[in-house]
């Protein structure tokens, strides 16, 4: 194994680490999506009455996604105050849903919650949180990836969103 990837493992086991240890001892490993190499990651815990979503930009916020799909040029001013926002999540970061604002079913997640009023720096009025394995066939060639998303309610009555797309493997769910 080269190197480079051995740090990348280690780097991720502590950082799983530290997030393990500074959640409740109680909590479950639900899921987690990672990329590789390391440069952002989703990782859902189960607590008693709670799931928590830790989010980690592994190189910094300043590499975190901001948007997925096809920018034109008129767009980049827009993006550019997306991102200085979204920074302000910082990283670790660390949403707490209740139970009861989370559906989920096998790989599909979903929840919401208007009861936590900063993610990091960030002032929100609401946080919503989906993912979900997405199974594609283009004749007879199958492949799957999961689908993250998060959109951060403002004041203003905009919302922030990021996603991010895990190619196959990337992601693994924890059954009780």
């Amino acid at each position: 194994m080269k190197p480079l990837m051995i740090f990348a493992f280690v780097f991720y086991g502590m950082c799983v680490q530290a997030l393990s240890a500074a959640t409740d001892s109680q909590q479950k490993l639900r899921m987690t999506c990672t990329t590789e190499p390391l440069t952002t990651s989703f990782t859902l815990y189960e607590g008693e009455d709670s799931y928590t979503l830790h989010l980690i930009q592994h190189n910094g916020v300043e590499y975190m996604p901001i948007y997925s799909g096809t920018v034109v040029p008129q767009a980049l001013p827009a993006l550019v105050r997306k991102a200085e926002q979204l920074k302000k999540i910082g990283t670790p970061a660390q949403v707490t849903f209740k139970k009861s604002d989370c559906r989920h079913k096998d790989f599909y997640w979903t929840c919401f919650t208007q009861s936590q009023p900063k993610l990091g720096a960030l002032d929100v009025t609401s946080i919503y949180f989906s993912m979900g394995l997405l199974k594609s066939d283009y004749e007879g060639y199958a492949w799957s990836s999961t689908e993250t998303f998060l959109s951060l309610g403002q004041k203003s009555g905009t919302s922030l969103t990021t996603s991010m797309t895990y190619q196959e493997g990337a992601c693994q769910g924890y059954a009780d």
